[in-house]
């Protein structure tokens, strides 16, 4: 059965997202984590999906080696597009911005593109806390 093409290219929204990132202003990219986190959080991304994306960029964050650091990053897009496959469409945001964002990235960009994903993972549960899955089941029982 044929498999579904790959998305070529970011969307607008996702564009300006990644740009903020790269620029590496940190207002910038918590307002941005804050934005994705709230659309992850809508399409139901579970807490333990979203702690599995992260784990790569922790482990990233504790490497001295820049070039190592590097290709960990870029090697993190192919589990983020698993995660993205087995989360029938939930993880789409996510791919949408790290896909590209983890495909172009350079030595510069990574302990900005960590403290984005760090950022997503508090936000994500901070918004499942106050109404997201979490709230929801713990309402209905």
């Amino acid at each position: 059965r044929p498999q579904p093409a790959m998305p070529s290219g970011p969307s607008a929204s996702a564009k300006g997202i990644i740009e903020d990132v790269l620029e590496g202003d940190m207002g910038k990219i918590d307002a941005r984590a804050e934005e994705l986190a709230r659309r992850i959080n809508k399409e139901q991304l579970s807490a333990s999906q979203v702690r599995n994306f992260y784990g790569a960029f922790a482990k990233i964050r504790t490497e001295r080696d820049a070039a190592k650091r590097l290709q960990q990053l870029k090697q993190h897009r192919a589990r983020l597009a698993y995660l993205t496959a087995r989360a029938k469409g939930s993880a789409d945001p996510l791919w949408d911005v790290f896909g590209p964002l983890l495909r172009d990235s350079r030595h510069e960009h990574v302990d900005a593109i960590c403290s984005f994903a760090e950022a997503i993972v508090a936000y994500h549960k901070y918004f499942e806390d106050r109404g997201g899955r979490a709230g929801r089941e713990a309402r209905n029982g």
